[in-house]
């Protein structure tokens, strides 16, 4: 997981959301799975799912509200939060 910096605040300003992105090969037999995860404090919160089976795969996941209060993100909610991805085998 990345943690994230503080945003720069000198100006007011509208946060739409937060996007994390992941590139990802796949060898070997079989498909594999990455989640997206955002961590806040203890808390974890999962986001989709994304299959990668072969080759390289961009992948991306846009937290539109900060899931630990279901409204819109503040930078200082940003900047104390962790976000990235998972492998998983299964969805």
């Amino acid at each position: 997981l990345f943690q994230m910096s503080d945003l720069d605040t000198s100006f007011p300003r509208t946060v739409k959301g937060v996007k994390a992105t992941a590139r990802a090969k796949k060898t070997g037999p079989g498909t594999r799975y990455l989640r997206a995860i955002c961590k806040i404090g203890a808390a974890t919160y999962y986001g989709d799912t994304y299959p990668v089976s072969g080759g390289w795969r961009e992948v991306h996941h846009i937290w539109q509200n900060n899931p630990s209060t279901g409204s819109a993100w503040t930078p200082a909610a940003i900047a104390s939060a962790q976000f990235g991805f998972e492998q998983v085998t299964t969805i």
